[in-house]
């Protein structure tokens, strides 16, 4: 009987050295979450390959030159971008001689409709029949620097005036109606477009011509942007085009 005892006592101490062993397992492979009261959040080292947004993005295995100063054999700036097979080139369009309108324009679009435009333009002329009031933040940084350009007292560094350049995100947030001159708040589209970092606050801009002058690059009238139809950018979308915008390069010095 005794040893019939000492059996029992012995099978439960066993029985709780091994739920002690169990029990400090679970806790070395979950954390306590801080946001919550005593919830537990798995750690599982399980070998999980989660992709990331960078890895969802095809290469930029395609560049595109602007051409103006090739085409009209002249000195004038030259920049380029880089684009993946996602995008189609639906517009390529380069004038000869200088215009009053669009001296170039090379148009990308994707299967989702959204698409990235490069235009170089003139005196566009017109003020639009809206004014339109955008909010700017800061989407991405830029590799894009402004150049040089010869003035009366000599050679200026434009990049001392301008600073670094960015990706801007411009979302549309407001309208005036043009009969009361009220501001009317509005949830508007987003686009995203290359400019300084100086410019990330509110601007207003009347019609469309409007926002190609209001964000120029300010080296010329030079202008990378990117728009969505009316699904707006997905997230796939929005990374691509902030690569695609973030890649703007000058080629050439002279302004």
């Amino acid at each position: 009987m005794k040893r019939f005892i000492k059996c029992l006592c012995a099978a439960a101490v066993l029985s709780a050295v091994l739920l002690t062993a169990c029990a400090n397992e679970d806790v070395e492979n979950s954390t306590i979450n801080p946001n919550t009261t005593g919830e537990t959040v798995s750690t599982s080292t399980d070998e999980t390959t989660v992709k990331t947004d960078s890895e969802d993005i095809p290469e930029l295995n395609n560049t595109y030159t602007t051409q103006f100063g090739a085409v009209n054999a002249i000195t004038y700036p030259q920049f380029a971008f880089d684009y993946s097979d996602n995008w189609t080139v639906t517009t390529e369009e380069v004038s000869k001689g200088s215009q009053s309108g669009i001296n170039e324009e090379f148009v990308l679009t994707n299967a989702n409709g959204v698409t990235v435009h490069y235009i170089d333009f003139g005196n566009l002329g017109g003020s639009g029949k809206s004014i339109v009031q955008y909010e700017v933040t800061k989407a991405a940084d830029s590799q894009f620097t402004a150049g040089y350009v010869e003035t009366d007292t000599g050679v200026k560094n434009l990049a001392d005036e301008w600073g670094n350049f960015m990706v801007g995100e411009v979302k549309a947030v407001g309208e005036y109606d043009m009969a009361t001159g009220e501001l009317m708040p509005a949830d508007g589209k987003v686009s995203y477009a290359v400019m300084p970092n100086s410019y990330i606050g509110t601007h207003e801009a009347a019609g469309l011509t409007g926002y190609y002058e209001e964000f120029v690059t300010e080296y010329g009238n030079y202008l990378l942007f990117a728009e969505a139809s009316d699904n707006g950018f997905s997230e796939q979308d929005k990374q691509e085009v902030i690569r695609i915008l973030s890649s703007f390069r000058r080629i050439s010095e002279n302004l």
